[in-house]
């Protein structure tokens, strides 16, 4: 049988423990250990909880694919399906003036002048041929690729 030699004062109507000599106190129950395991259990789920939302809201705000590969500090380009009428060329600036329908997104219809890219298809371009392209729209400006002539009409009169 355990005994407990407990010495107590009276301190101002109060009872103050002075000593002990119980094995058992200061000892850690089972039940005190099992309340801090899951304790630092919680905690444990809680910080990988965390880190899981951590880590899906910024998958999440990335962009599922970039429309081309840029350098570093350089936004990428931009790509929208132009259709219009190529109005005038200037085979040694290497551009076109082209009449285009307006690009749902980025413009609404007007003659503008474009870059062309390679400038091979410059050759096969008259004015008053019908077009679509795609537009590449970046830092330093538009230009135009896959050219393609779907039709023929007069050129537009010029002032």
């Amino acid at each position: 049988m355990l005994s407990c030699d407990i010495s107590s004062t009276i301190d101002s109507s109060r009872l103050v423990w002075v000593g002990h000599s119980c094995p058992t106190v200061g000892a850690e129950s089972s039940l005190e250990r099992e309340v801090r395991t899951k304790a630092n259990l919680s905690n444990v789920v809680s910080f990988f909880i965390c880190l899981s939302a951590l880590l899906l809201t910024s998958a999440c705000n990335q962009k599922s694919q970039p429309t081309e590969k840029a350098a570093p500090g350089v936004a990428p380009a931009k790509h929208y399906q132009l259709k219009g009428k190529v109005v005038s060329i200037d085979a040694q600036a290497q551009m076109v003036n082209v009449d285009s329908e307006a690009i749902p997104r980025f413009m609404d219809a007007m003659t503008m002048p474009y870059k062309v890219k390679p400038d091979s298809e410059l050759d096969k371009l008259h004015p008053g041929d019908v077009v679509t392209a795609d537009l590449l729209v970046q830092d330093e400006g538009a230009r135009l690729e896959h050219v393609e002539v779907t039709g023929h009409s007069s050129p537009p009169n010029t002032k």
